[in-house]
């Protein structure tokens, strides 16, 4: 979406991007899934950031390798960044 705006006598344009939540390779997360699955509350590390043709954050996927070698395939709704300090607290 584009809007217009006078700007010094002439206009100006500017595109209006939505800025995206992304989560970067090799950052910290816990999942919080479904309460039935068995990895909800566990941390994991981001291995791979899915393309996104939309460009619609919720639309973002990601792989994820848990802690104990296990791998998923999870939505940004998922994966939560937490604090280093919350790491012994899980």
């Amino acid at each position: 979406m584009k809007s217009a705006a006078t700007f010094r006598g002439g206009w100006h344009f500017k595109c209006r991007v939505p800025v995206m939540d992304i989560l970067s390779l090799g950052m910290r997360v816990r999942f919080n899934g479904q309460a039935n699955n068995p990895k909800n509350g566990q941390h994991c590390t981001i291995i791979r950031v899915l393309p996104n043709p939309s460009n619609r954050p919720e639309s973002q996927w990601y792989d994820v390798r848990f802690d104990d070698d296990s791998m998923g395939r999870f939505l940004r709704r998922y994966l939560v960044e937490f604090n280093h300090d919350e790491k012994g607290a899980a």
